[in-house]
């Protein structure tokens, strides 16, 4: 990996340095030389061997959920009935075991104003950890780690969103996604992992293709036309 700011290429040790980075969040990803890390004024992004700029866009994500639930109600959103949001009841604590490029989130801190988040793969890890760096959020908590290893006593409910094969060869993926699957993968462990967020007897939501079969069968579910949400509740 080469490592910019500002425009100028440093050496590892010298990008911790200026940014007060532990070295130790970039020890096993270094040795991915298609891919460029650049840190610029408002800007922290990778760039691989084609190009393509892989960023996270916080505040503008933000500001669009914030429009968007302007003009339309956030209890009538599958995703917000499946984390269990409930008018007039206190808003659920929620963990994202899987957060990615922090899409979702971003979209469920939009509404209930916190959210603890996971994310175990080093490479988009660093650039969560270099992005809040840049856009820091109170109650915006992350977890460089595997969601299994958070206490996950703390939350209401569990959403985990694991990533699969592409089947769909027809339909172009976004670049984000292109960049997950050719540096990350799918997740293989996702049916133990789920298995094991259920034992937590805690509300687990598990977000799947509307093509895709579910992985356990729910107790309910929510959205029909690109996303499904199944959930499963909590036994009494």
């Amino acid at each position: 990996m080469q490592f910019f700011i500002d425009g100028n290429q440093i050496d590892v040790e010298s990008f911790c340095k200026v940014l007060a980075l532990d070295i130790s969040a970039i020890k096993s990803v270094q040795q991915t030389p298609e891919i460029q890390l650049y840190w610029e004024s408002g800007q922290v992004y990778y760039q691989d061997e084609k190009r393509q700029k892989i960023e996270i866009s916080i505040h503008s994500q933000l500001e669009y959920h914030k429009r968007y639930f302007h003009k339309n109600s956030i209890y009538e959103q599958p995703l917000f009935k499946a984390l269990g949001l409930k008018k007039g009841k206190a808003k659920p604590s929620v963990l994202d075991c899987t957060a990615g490029m922090l899409g979702d989130s971003l979209l469920i801190y939009s509404v209930l104003g916190k959210i603890d988040f996971c994310e175990r793969n080093p490479l988009i890890a660093l650039l969560i950890q270099l992005s809040l760096k840049q856009n820091p959020l109170e109650h915006f908590n992350f977890h460089p780690s595997a969601c299994l290893e958070v206490d996950l006593t703390k939350f209401d409910t569990l959403f985990y969103d694991p990533m699969y094969e592409q089947k769909n060869i027809k339909s172009a993926p976004k670049k984000e996604m292109l960049f997950f699957r050719e540096h990350i993968g799918e997740d293989i462990d996702r049916q133990e992992t789920i298995q094991n967020l259920l034992n937590t007897n805690k509300r687990v939501v598990v977000k799947r293709s509307s093509k895709a079969p579910a992985f356990l069968k729910p107790d309910i579910s929510f959205g029909k036309k690109s996303t499904v949400y199944d959930v499963h509740l909590a036994k009494s």
